[in-house]
């Protein structure tokens, strides 16, 4: 009745349009021009006929079973936008889960970086323990956006020094030059013999190089007169 109900309106329409015109439809009584009249019967014929012809092309259609298609065709729409959102949204979670594995292996690789530069230093610079320094300076290096290797400063600023950025080579040789007891002595040479630090007299070490230290070398190190500075 839902589809019906607006046909026959249209239907009482077009016929009303019907009657308006003079002499027009099927089995229109005969008369002068302009002066043309229906009786009931005519009206009933007439709307009968255009209701027939026009539901015609609905006939052996059930209303029930074309309601129930289309309400499971709505069903399958809105799985499918179900669907798709849950699509989506896994997508979203794996890009997610990819970016953190990438942000994981770049930070990684950064500090190999980090790590094996200042340790290649450090050894260049005759260190008695190369790791030890690289586990003092490595808070003080970085890798920048194109991939190179930063030092910074105590504000966390690129450092620079004349003018010009300090490398890591440079940092180490700083820190060796106030740390010289990390640096092994040559022949005949003075100052810090291997982890001992041998060589006579009093030295004095910073103390966060001296807490870097082993506990074994600490005591070696209070041994030997070693004096901490702040």
């Amino acid at each position: 009745m839902k589809i019906l109900f607006p046909l026959f309106t249209r239907l009482f329409t077009s016929a009303i349009r019907y009657f308006d015109e003079p002499g027009a439809g099927s089995g229109a009584p005969a008369g002068g021009a302009g002066n043309t009249t229906f009786t009931q019967a005519d009206v009933d014929r007439i709307a009968a006929e255009r209701v027939a012809a026009a539901t015609s092309q609905f006939s052996g259609i059930d209303p029930k079973e074309f309601e129930r298609l289309k309400n499971e065709d709505t069903a399958r729409q809105r799985k499918e936008a179900e669907r798709k959102g849950e699509y989506e949204k896994i997508i979203a979670q794996q890009k997610a889960e990819h970016d953190t594995e990438t942000g994981k292996l770049k930070a990684q690789l950064s500090a190999e970086r980090i790590d094996g530069a200042l340790v290649r230093e450090a050894a260049a610079q005759n260190a008695i323990s190369p790791e030890q320094v690289k586990d003092l300076l490595k808070g003080k290096v970085r890798t920048t956006e194109a991939g190179s290797l930063e030092v910074l400063d105590a504000e966390g600023k690129p450092a620079f020094k004349a003018g010009k950025a300090v490398s890591v080579a440079d940092l180490v040789d700083g820190f060796l030059k106030e740390n010289a007891h990390f640096v092994a002595a040559g022949p005949g040479g003075s100052g810090a013999q291997g982890p001992g630090y041998g060589g006579g007299g009093s030295s004095t070490m910073k103390r966060s190089a001296f807490d870097a230290l082993t506990p074994l070398q600490k005591s070696e190190a209070i041994g030997k007169g070693i004096t901490i500075i702040d």
